[in-house]
């Protein structure tokens, strides 16, 4: 026999009830956008991002590092990145890019290496990234820029430099950004 205590015990729990499930269908969906989604389209973006850079603009052997994305839960500035090996038979004359996206940009008006010493207030996207690369990497990017025959660009802030060596076999987009 149900009386007016059982009707109110009864919609006593199931409003929480309720709530708790609306809460986890809620959280469910936030996952699923706001991590899940974005973590996939990492894991698809940055393994080709070196290949979307230097597409139709350079021939070269490999990739040596691609990050299209900055990592969850990195700081508000970090690394994107686009490294690959030249063949043997590279252009000593470095090639631009007519992309349309500014991502995916290489090259433009290019300065003959060694590159100068940065201003007190250049962002060094190099040194900033190079704790991304194991050592054989920094160094090659360290003697494309410091030795001669090799090319650079650098933005005015120096959040993005570009850099194209056939002595060091390596052409590279580089990025310290938001």
């Amino acid at each position: 026999m149900r009386g007016p205590l059982s009707d109110t015990f009864e919609a006593l729990i199931k409003i929480p009830a309720t709530l708790i499930l609306l809460g986890g269908l809620f959280y469910g969906v936030y996952w699923y956008l706001a991590i899940h989604l974005p973590d996939e389209r990492r894991a698809r973006d940055d393994p080709v991002y070196a290949d979307q850079v230097f597409a139709g603009v350079l021939d070269y052997d490999a990739v040596l590092a691609s990050r299209a994305w900055h990592r969850r839960g990195a700081e508000a500035w970090d690394c994107t990145y686009a490294v690959v090996s030249l063949p043997e038979d590279a252009s000593s004359e470095p090639p631009t890019s007519d992309a349309e996206a500014w991502f995916l940009r290489y090259g433009g008006s290019w300065l003959e290496t060694p590159m100068p010493p940065l201003a007190d207030r250049t962002r060094d996207a190099v040194a900033f990234c190079a704790r991304y690369f194991d050592d054989v990497l920094n160094t090659r990017l360290a003697y494309a820029l410091t030795e001669g025959g090799s090319w650079h660009i650098i933005g005015s802030v120096g959040e993005t430099v570009h850099i194209y060596s056939a002595p060091q076999r390596i052409a590279a987009r580089i990025r310290y950004g938001d």
